[in-house]
């Protein structure tokens, strides 16, 4: 995290490091990336190789987050996963109610049915 101006504006050059993927995420107040307003608890993300400047004219505190790419992934619904296999454990999961309980939390919200996948169409997300 990435505390900037406690007392008011702050500019700072983030350097184009070794990180395939960035983003920033202002908490407090918005921020500024090369001159281009963002609003705070907004995802800011940034260009490969670059080294924008970012500016907070009210100060507040951005979460800088990256690395290298994860690869591929798959989701459904409220599930993101490396493998069908796991997303369809996962939905079965959801199903069962085999997830933790949140506390306080009393009600359960159904997964969504799978569209239909036209017939042998296997480029379509969920084909099997």
């Amino acid at each position: 995290m990435i505390a900037l101006g406690a007392f008011g504006a702050a500019e700072l050059v983030l350097s184009a490091g070794d990180a395939n993927e960035r983003a920033l995420y202002p908490l407090d107040h918005p921020i500024e990336v090369d001159g281009e307003a963002h609003d705070e608890c907004t995802l800011v993300v940034l260009e490969p190789g670059t080294s924008p400047t970012l500016a907070a004219p009210r100060g507040g505190r951005v979460v800088l987050v990256g690395g290298e790419p994860l690869g591929h992934r798959f989701l459904s619904w409220n599930f993101v996963a490396t493998t069908r296999e796991k997303i369809r454990a996962a939905e079965d999961d959801w199903r069962a109610q085999r997830f933790p309980v949140i506390p306080g939390e009393t009600e359960f919200i159904p997964l969504p049915e799978r569209p239909p996948v036209p017939p042998g169409d296997a480029t379509v997300p969920g084909a099997t």
